[in-house]
């Protein structure tokens, strides 16, 4: 239980500002806050549903992190060659 917390914490930092997951961890309310910017991702990956459906969880929540976080490298390096 205490390993799938901390999983689950891990997750919530990658997708959130760290201000706004220690918000929801604390007082799981609606939060509303603003950013001057953002930078908003869609992303569609072909064939997830049936590869989820073969893949140990833990192996497919690896993935999904190792895929985000190098959209987020990807979102970082953007933001620095307009500067």
């Amino acid at each position: 239980m205490e390993l799938a917390q901390h999983e689950s914490e891990r997750l919530l930092l990658n997708i959130l500002p760290e201000r706004i997951a220690e918000q929801l961890k604390e007082q799981p309310t609606s939060i509303a806050d603003s950013f001057l910017e953002v930078t908003v991702l869609f992303a569609d990956i072909v064939g997830f549903t049936e590869f989820s459906s073969r893949t140990y969880p833990g192996e497919l929540v690896e993935l999904l992190n190792t895929i985000f976080c190098l959209f987020d490298q990807l979102a970082e390096r953007q933001v620095a060659s307009r500067n």
